[in-house]
């Protein structure tokens, strides 16, 4: 595989007799980079999210920018560090001293992987509250950089990234999952 820059250069996942693609939230938003995210990934922070659904937890998602033959897009193959918070703001004060630690530990996890951005997983509605996106843009602040929010009791989804105007927006992605 070759990299230029931090950005991997390859053709994005597409549909296969060994792979198939769900398009899931809103068409593509002016401006947001396209999103592939792998299937196992999702439901594993599903399943830890119904787990305690009780308490927020995140997760810093990790993965690839990559450069296909038409644009650029992000590859999110994994996630590192499933902690329980009080709130989004503990999350941010938490992150602040580790967040060193972090970036050097998602360039070990696999291929030179980048932070894409976190995962946050509580039970209220699934929406973009404001300690989310103050967590956000505090520290998951690059044009490509996601926010996934997953509410355990509704088992409902929502990825939020920047539009062309810097708006954190809802987005959609592509679910790629490998066919058993």
């Amino acid at each position: 595989m070759q990299t230029l820059a931090g950005v991997h250069i390859r053709i994005p996942p597409q549909t296969s007799e060994t792979r198939s693609l769900v398009a899931l939230g809103p068409e593509r938003v002016r401006g947001a980079i396209n999103v592939y995210m792998w299937a196992d990934v999702l439901h594993e922070l599903m399943r830890a999210a119904s787990r305690r659904p009780d308490v927020m937890q995140t997760a810093i998602l990790v993965g690839n920018v990559c450069a296909g033959p038409a644009e650029r897009f992000l590859e999110v193959r994994g996630y590192l560090d499933l902690d329980r918070y009080d709130d989004a703001l503990d999350f941010a004060r938490n992150i602040n001293e580790e967040w060193t630690t972090l970036v050097n530990r998602a360039q070990r996890f696999g291929e030179r992987m980048s932070i894409l951005g976190w995962a946050a997983m509580r039970a209220d509605e699934n929406r973009l509250e404001r300690d989310l996106q103050l967590a956000h843009r505090s520290f998951f602040n690059l044009p490509y950089q996601l926010l996934l929010t997953i509410n355990p009791k509704s088992e409902e989804v929502a990825l939020y990234g920047f539009d062309e105007t810097s708006h954190l927006v809802q987005v959609g992605f592509q679910l790629v999952v490998d066919k058993a």
